[in-house]
């Protein structure tokens, strides 16, 4: 199933490329709405104020090249078409993934690699019950067989541990794209043209009454300079927010992935039975275990905090379902630590449960790593196939958002753009 959705969702995905290649080609589409790469009089432009309604005959672009500036370009009210605008059209393969939907693919792909990892483990739990492929070589006593196998499934439930802090940081990468006050700018850019309007019919009405306009009392910066600033400002809200907004989450996943791969090292020098660097590692871990809680607690406190803003929670981010997306990129994180300690909880206390309660330490971990197979991952997978659905994608992925204040149309724009693909 969820090589089915990864494989289905990345299909769709490239079609809607294709066919968004082939409307920009034909003048459609996305050609005239705000953030669409075009040409205007052999200068190279993006368009900030589009024309999302037919019957628009005005759109305003900012130029890109060394000379920058604004421009307005008038509709032709003979032929309704837009002389000297030609869209721009990537010419890069239409299977070329973002970086935003490469992260989306990371956190949907990785219920499949945990899955692998526990099957690997559990493989080393039934060995070392049933003493199978003993001796694995010659002259290795059981010791030395238990001490391999108890490593090496260690260390396969350590790789799907950092897989996960992976996913983590994936999805703090996908969240970091929707920083901005692009909204903001695209709400305040249109009540310009509203005052301005407004202005001139006054003006005009003025003097067909035979007097002379009011001169302003104060200077007020031109429309193109406040736009210049509110742009300004949206790259350093995306900045500040990207690098301290999620710096909770960051940390936790770093401090998680060290512990993980220091994890991986003690079971390896275990295995070699080189037991003082295995003591050394020990000592460095037990003082790395209070500092992973500690991040685990910043990291949901900063996604608390976080959650709440508008630019996640808005339907065309990740929707009002962020918060249950991010426990599904971490919730096997939770349940692996927590299960495993009821289990072995179970195996130390046995002498006050039921008789048959009691399990051995081999036992427990052995249905640890299938209860996670079993359960955890394929509820996780179904979590994913309902939460990630083709229609919460594209509308973060592919779709164009419309915002409305004061029932003010305002006009749409692409969610995901990268430097190598930027009409994506």
């Amino acid at each position: 199933l969820n090589l089915y959705h990864v494989v289905t969702w990345t299909h769709d995905k490239m079609m809607k490329n294709v066919k968004r290649r082939k409307e920009r080609s034909e003048r459609r589409g996305d050609f005239l709405l705000r953030n669409s790469k075009v040409t205007y009089g052999q200068r190279q432009a993006v368009i900030v104020l589009g024309a999302p309604d037919p019957d628009d005959m005005q759109i305003k672009i900012k130029y890109v090249d060394e000379h920058g500036g604004f421009d307005w370009v008038l509709r032709n009210s003979v032929t309704r078409e837009w002389d000297w605008l030609e869209p721009v059209i990537d010419e890069t393969s239409p299977w070329k993934m973002t970086v935003q939907m490469e992260m989306a693919l990371v956190v949907i792909i990785m219920p499949a690699i945990f899955i692998m990892m526990a099957l690997c483990a559990e493989i080393r739990c039934i060995q070392l019950l049933a003493g199978t492929q003993f001796p694995t070589w010659p002259g290795q006593t059981f010791d030395e067989f238990q001490i391999w196998h108890k490593s090496t499934e260690q260390m396969d439930l350590e790789c799907a541990a950092t897989f996960q802090f992976i996913t983590v940081a994936a999805f703090a990468r996908l969240c970091a794209h929707f920083f901005s006050l692009d909204d903001l700018i695209a709400e305040v850019d249109q009540r310009m043209v509203n005052v301005d309007t407004h202005r001139n019919v006054l003006n005009a009405f003025i003097r067909n009454n035979q007097r002379a306009p009011p001169e302003p009392e104060n200077k007020i910066a031109s429309r193109d300079e406040i736009m210049v600033t509110l742009e300004k400002s949206s790259s350093q809200h995306k900045f500040a927010l990207k690098w301290a907004g999620l710096q909770g989450i960051g940390v936790y996943a770093f401090v998680g992935a060290l512990r993980s791969i220091l994890a991986i090292a003690i079971a390896f020098f275990c295995e070699r039975q080189e037991m003082s660097v295995v003591s050394n590692l020990q000592a460095f871990m037990d003082k790395l275990k209070p500092i992973y809680l500690f991040t685990t607690v910043i990291c949901i406190y900063n996604w608390v905090i976080v959650s709440k803003l508008p630019d996640l929670t808005k339907k065309e981010a990740l929707g009002k379902s962020a918060t249950l997306k991010f426990i599904a990129a971490r919730v096997l994180l939770l349940v692996g630590d927590g299960q495993k300690g009821v289990l072995f909880f179970i195996v130390h206390h046995k002498d006050r449960l039921p008789k048959w309660a009691h399990i051995s330490s081999d036992e427990a971990m052995l249905l640890h790593v299938v209860l996670l197979m079993i359960l955890w991952c394929p509820a996780i997978v179904v979590w994913n196939f309902f939460f990630w659905t083709e229609r919460d994608l594209s509308q973060h992925f592919f779709y164009w958002r419309t915002s409305s204040t004061h029932n003010t149309h305002l006009n749409r724009e692409p969610l995901l753009q990268s430097n190598s693909n930027p009409n994506l």
